[in-house]
């Protein structure tokens, strides 16, 4: 949990509309990093990811990134 959250989404409409922009096109989660430097949200998988980050209306930039697992992980 990010406790700073609540208050700055309350303070800074775009948090808000980036975790409700990512919900919508179907995240299964969507949360604020640190102090709101960056929203992200949870695909279902790499495919979906991409597919989401490729849509229009996005509200800022958004990157797709592949999740590491013990099974895929190269670093030791």
């Amino acid at each position: 949990r990010n406790d700073l959250e609540p208050g700055v989404t309350a303070a800074v409409g775009e948090i808000a509309s980036a975790r409700g922009w990512l919900l919508a096109q179907g995240a299964l989660g969507a949360r604020m990093t640190g102090s709101g430097s960056v929203v992200f949200g949870v695909a279902e998988d790499e495919a979906h990811a991409r597919e989401m980050a490729s849509r229009p209306a996005a509200p800022g930039r958004v990157w797709a990134a592949p999740c590491l697992t013990a099974e895929r992980s190269t670093l030791r």
